[in-house]
């Protein structure tokens, strides 16, 4: 019996902030990955399990001011593991102080989720 495990890297923010003189500023290089304070649990889809089926997911999206991921675009090799992740990212949530950080409608922030069959 196969034994199901998702991971879902938590990576964090760095060098989203360009520090010193505004108008000396260095253009921001997207996607930022982002660490979530509250984790997605996404599903494993049952017949890509029982398939054999396994995937990696890029979630980008925004970051609205409760911390909620807006704005969500993901991409993921298998259609059912993309309708997985982005009905987990719904429950996730991120540090509030990222929508003023990362630019509005960039889609700039992003968390990888992977789904694997062990065992």
């Amino acid at each position: 019996m196969k034994r199901i495990t998702l991971l879902c890297a938590a990576l964090t923010l760095a060098g989203c902030i360009a520090r010193g003189d505004p108008a000396a500023s260095v253009a921001m290089a997207c996607p930022v990955p982002v660490e979530a304070s509250i984790l997605p649990q996404p599903e494993y889809p049952r017949t890509e399990a029982r398939e054999g089926y396994e995937d990696s997911c890029l979630v980008r999206f925004d970051v609205d001011r409760s911390g909620a991921p807006v704005n969500l675009d993901t991409r993921c090799t298998y259609k059912a593991f993309a309708e997985s992740a982005e009905v987990a990212m719904k429950t996730a949530r991120f540090d509030k102080r990222l929508a003023r950080k990362l630019p509005a409608g960039a889609q700039c922030a992003s968390y990888p989720i992977s789904y694997e069959l062990t065992g």
